[in-house]
């Protein structure tokens, strides 16, 4: 996680299925305005990776 105004720091994900996982994010209350970027990345059995990222403008 990449919040303005504060360093990044990262949340955990539960498995819930074959190939389904979920994470719950809570923003901090000690951010501030800008852009917050999610990073999400994923590794298989092979060495394989995938990562996606999107951003949100706070105000």
């Amino acid at each position: 996680m990449d919040q303005p105004g504060l360093s990044r720091w990262r949340v955990t994900t539960s498995k819930t299925g074959k190939h389904k996982y979920k994470v719950t994010i809570r923003l901090k209350s000690a951010g501030k305005a800008g852009i917050v970027s999610f990073k999400v990345k994923g590794y298989d059995r092979d060495g394989g990776k995938q990562s996606t990222t999107v951003t949100y403008k706070l105000h």
